[in-house]
């Protein structure tokens, strides 16, 4: 395990809470979820962070049997078979009705679980949804007594759910992030190397149809620029590698006085994806000078047809724009995103991808790199309760894609958006199908039809979907509002940003806001 350096003070106390993030120490480390969790935790006890691949905590090396409660937080639905992995590892009894009083407490959040959480139930004791600055908050407000005793309390929480005693939710989340600073509670070397995380806005105003994470956290919100100054004055050094995080950096209404910033500290700048036609010169100037040498851009789709389809407007216009300004800007690498299978997909929009990749080519004149995943229908979003593309159109549909041999393809396996849909959509039964495939080394799907599970019920039956128990989770926006923009997108009508000031049309801010 890498040297750590821990930036908070370490606290102790008679609880002990263990925070997991189920993949591995390189991949979790820059994920911020275990750094606030950590921050939250740190001082109600002995917290420590276990890792996929860690043995033992990573403060104390303790074994996770030795917590008195286990939380979970998961982003991606394929680290579902993971949390079972790693209660196993530590003798941890993986369903919960089997667990005594005796055993720790397991509870779980994340985007994956405040979306869908029941494929989990049954292994997970208890259930937050939404953000922890407010969920783990009132979680900790009502933790004493005996394990029963703690879930008879959580029940009265509106964003907790409890297997068999309350299963219906509702999303909580915060109206202001400068109450509630995010960023890394401990320095090691990553996967972006050795950096200081920052979080600087959090949700996304575009309202992409396809995305849960834009609809799962509205409304869109910016740390203030003054608070993101006063973290950054206190923990970083002159030239250390600072990553700035959040889903729509480029809409930080401070993002060029940010980067100056960090400048001025000689600080080396990582950023996730830039929306297309919010680039500007000075914005990739100042990324070049802080140290990015390559432009991770997602036009999704392979022309403006579709992109208007999925709320995405993006014109050739503006990717040829972005190519030459990236060009003029000395970036040194671009790569970009797209998907295959959207509703609405024609040959000519697989066709289009090759050609949008070859404009870039043509007015970039660098090196350009591309990936191609299956969408996968989430809950909770416009496209959510679509059916998923058969595995056999897909792949025909994926042979049609042609792009120029010098860029670096890769392509997502249909066969795993198979899976993940799954898991995005399913019940009970596909946990327990979860369990049984990882105890007898057969794949997910293999192991609903051993046990008489119809897969095809979670990917194509839209009588399900209207039923399934993902409906009992209220995000806040409202089903009229993500049906109203399925049927824009048949339409190709562009919904513009969020403007909460202004807007309550999906009902998030108009809605009883938990937390605020």
């Amino acid at each position: 395990m890498a040297t750590l350096r821990f930036l908070e003070k370490l606290y102790f106390g008679e609880n002990r809470f263990a925070i997991v993030f189920p993949n591995t120490f390189e991949l979790g480390s820059a994920n911020l979820a275990p750094h606030i969790l950590f921050r939250q935790l740190n001082k109600w006890g002995l917290a420590d962070i276990f890792f996929l691949d860690s043995n033992g905590g990573i403060r104390t090396g303790l074994p996770l049997n030795e917590f008195d409660v286990i939380f979970f937080t998961l982003p991606y639905e394929i680290d579902f078979a993971n949390l079972i992995r790693i209660l196993e590892k530590y003798n941890i009894p993986v369903f919960r009705e089997q667990r005594t009083e005796r055993h720790p407490l397991v509870v779980a959040g994340g985007i994956a679980v405040t979306s869908n959480p029941f494929p989990l139930f049954p292994f997970v004791d208890l259930f937050l949804l939404g953000e922890s600055e407010v969920s783990l908050t009132g979680f900790l407000k009502v933790y004493s007594g005996s394990k029963r005793e703690i879930l008879e309390r959580a029940a009265t929480l509106e964003y907790a759910l409890i297997p068999g005693k309350k299963e219906n939710g509702r999303r909580a989340f915060t109206q202001e992030l400068g109450e509630f600073l995010s960023y890394s509670s401990f320095i090691t070397r990553s996967v972006f190397g050795e950096t200081f995380l920052a979080e600087i806005v959090r949700g996304c105003p575009w309202k992409c149809r396809f995305c849960l994470l834009s609809y799962i956290t509205l409304p869109p919100r910016s740390v203030p620029v003054d608070e993101i100054f006063r973290v950054l004055e206190k923990h970083i050094r002159r030239g250390s590698r600072v990553g700035l995080v959040g889903s729509a950096l480029g809409d930080h209404p401070d993002f060029p006085v940010i980067l100056r910033f960090l400048k001025s500290r000689e600080a080396v700048v990582s950023v996730s994806s830039l929306r297309i036609e919010t680039v500007t010169g000075e914005i990739l100037e100042l990324l070049k000078k802080t140290g990015m040498k390559t432009l991770t851009v997602a036009p999704e789709a392979g022309t403006e047809r579709l992109r208007w389809r999925i709320n995405k407007p993006i014109k050739d216009e503006h990717i040829e724009k972005m190519a030459k300004l990236a060009r003029d800007a000395g970036i040194m690498k671009i790569k970009v995103y797209f998907m295959a299978g959207l509703p609405g997909e024609m040959d000519e929009d697989i066709e289009g991808i090759g050609k949008t990749v070859k404009f870039i080519r043509d007015n970039f004149r660098g090196p350009v790199s591309v990936t191609v995943s299956p969408f996968v229908p989430k809950p909770h979003t416009p496209f959510g309760n679509l059916p998923l593309w058969r595995e056999g159109d897909l792949k025909k549909r994926l042979r049609k894609l042609r792009v120029d041999p010098h860029v670096k393809l890769s392509v997502g396996s249909p066969r795993l958006a198979m899976v993940q849909a799954i898991l995005s959509r399913g019940d009970e039964r596909v946990g327990e199908a979860l369990y049984s495939g990882l105890k007898k080394g057969m794949g997910l799907i293999s192991s609903m039809k051993k046990m008489g599970i119809d897969p095809d019920m979670y990917l194509f039956d839209k009588e399900y979907f209207s039923e399934a128990p993902y409906n009992r989770i209220n995000t806040g926006v409202s089903r009229w509002f993500l049906n109203f923009e399925e049927s824009r997108s048949r339409e190709g009508k562009i919904l513009g940003p969020c403007r909460p000031e202004v807007c309550s049309l999906c009902g998030v801010c108009k809605s009883h806001t938990v937390g605020s």
